[in-house]
């Protein structure tokens, strides 16, 4: 990799609500995981938190599974060299996304947190206990104005879309300004439960940006790899006391979940500079006292069991590393 890159993959998110500019997310070796070790070893790629907040009760509710998948986004970089600018910018969209597909998988996401709590002794609560609660019929729900009938979220921070996939349509709940878990207080209150929200953050392809500048030139570019990185994860919780918080949340920039999970079917060039070099990334030089410019689109198909497997195996080492770091906190 370049001594000087972005890379369009890091965002932060509690309530859904903090970013980090694109022009500052760089990846190096320690700042990501790759899936085996991630899936073998979880716990050291996890930043756990106020884990006493499981003492107050034996009985944990998991009203709703948080899954963010990418639909599209772009990445954009810029490098100066004296009076010579270079700039490069590449968005994606991804095909083959599907709704019943997607929220299959994110039930199967809830299924699998829930059986390993229970597998540790925990009683366990979810959606169906509580959806005949009056309070939670009445819930605000999330409007569905994605174009997959999911609703989306737009994060600046790192220029991407994402659909918000949770297991029913009547799981996908509008978060209070608090958050989510705070939506859940006096069910959870009622019932002398904790209250835990999961929350994974998929973008597939990856696409990223690299510039370089030397002594009189410039050089910035967009690069691509069918691979699939969890972006984000993160729990958060409260109990009927009201202790908690964020009390799971991924420590790298990034962990690769997959190498490959489908194939770039199409990639157009928006400029004549980025014609010649759309299949190595987008790239382009420029002189002293010159300004470039580039951009490009491209298209990712994903390859469906690929990519389930992927999240499945992301999804798996969170919540093995979470069940792992509270069962010393069960009263």
């Amino acid at each position: 990799m370049p001594h000087s890159s972005s890379r369009l993959f890091r965002f932060t998110s509690l309530g859904l609500a903090a970013g980090l500019a694109l022009s500052t997310i760089t990846v190096r070796a320690a700042d990501h995981a790759m899936a085996a070790d991630f899936v073998a070893n979880p716990v050291p790629h996890l930043q756990m938190d106020a884990l006493k907040t499981f003492r107050a009760s034996n009985t944990i509710l998991v009203p709703t599974m948080l899954l963010r998948v990418a639909t599209d986004g772009s990445v954009f970089v810029t490098k100066g060299a004296g009076s010579s600018t270079a700039s490069a910018k590449g968005s994606y969209s991804v095909n083959g996304l599907d709704k019943a597909a997607l929220t299959a998988l994110s039930a199967q996401l809830q299924d699998d947190l829930v059986k390993r709590l229970k597998a540790d002794g925990w009683n366990v609560l979810t959606f169906d206990d509580i959806k005949g609660d009056p309070e939670v019929a009445q819930m605000a729900r999330r409007t569905a104005d994605g174009a997959l009938g999911f609703p989306q979220e737009k994060d600046a921070g790192n220029r991407t879309n994402y659909a918000i996939v949770t297991p029913t349509e009547a799981q996908n709940i509008k978060p209070a300004m608090q958050g989510l878990h705070w939506t859940f207080r006096n069910v959870a209150k009622a019932r002398n439960a904790t209250v835990i929200i999961p929350q994974i953050d998929i973008i597939a392809p990856q696409v990223w940006g690299e510039t370089r500048k030397g002594y009189s030139s410039a050089s910035a570019s967009v690069k691509t790899a069918p691979g699939m990185n969890l972006n984000y994860a993160m729990i958060i919780a409260l109990n009927g006391k009201g202790g908690g918080g964020v009390v799971l949340k991924t420590k790298y920039a990034v962990v690769n979940l997959s190498e490959n999970v489908g194939t770039f079917v199409d990639a157009k060039s928006k400029t004549p500079s980025a014609a010649n070099g759309i299949s190595k990334g987008l790239g382009i030089l420029s002189g002293a006292g010159s300004i470039s410019r580039a951009s490009a689109a491209y298209q990712f198909q994903i390859e469906p069991k690929t990519f389930d497997e992927a999240v499945l195996r992301g999804g798996g080492g969170i919540f093995a590393g979470f069940a792992k770091a509270i069962a010393a906190e069960k009263p």
